[in-house]
């Protein structure tokens, strides 16, 4: 794997890894659906640069993947069609703009979005595995704080 998709992954598993409530999945049936969300300034510059994403305080990134159950040899990403939303307590919308992101074997979903200080957001993600009629929806809620 070439050595920017090695740091990339790394830079969001330790992003990830800094958050609270770091490894946060859902499952469903044979789907397990791990997402997280955090301030896009925690974003190595160099990996930023390479994806298109905006380094800021008051910036936020999404990130969800899918996996699958593969008999005894664990999960397996697979793809999926993602739809959400992050609304704030004032019943502010915001509609996310998820992007696929694939490194190998590795895929993931990201989309970025704006905040301000001890913002609290909900976030309402439908999940539609590749291949499946069946939505799977999750709803998540992070506090954002700039400084």
């Amino acid at each position: 794997m070439p050595y920017r998709y090695l740091l990339l992954l790394f830079t969001l598993l330790f992003t990830v890894t800094m958050q609270a409530q770091a490894e946060q999945y859902r499952q469903f049936g044979d789907y397990r659906i791990h997402y997280s969300a955090f301030k896009s300034d925690l974003v190595n510059p160099e990996i930023a640069k390479a994806h298109g994403l905006t380094r800021s305080r008051y910036r936020a990134i999404v990130n969800i993947t899918v996996q699958k159950k593969d008999g005894d040899n664990g999960f397996i990403p697979v793809r999926a069609k993602i739809e959400g939303t992050a609304r704030d307590i004032y019943s502010k919308v915001h509609r996310l703009e998820m992007e696929e992101i694939r490194e190998g074997a590795v895929i993931y979903y990201l989309a970025e979005l704006p905040i301000v200080d001890e913002q609290r957001l909900t976030f309402d993600i439908r999940v539609i595995p590749e291949g499946e009629n069946n939505a799977h929806n999750l709803s998540f809620e992070r506090q954002f704080f700039v400084n």
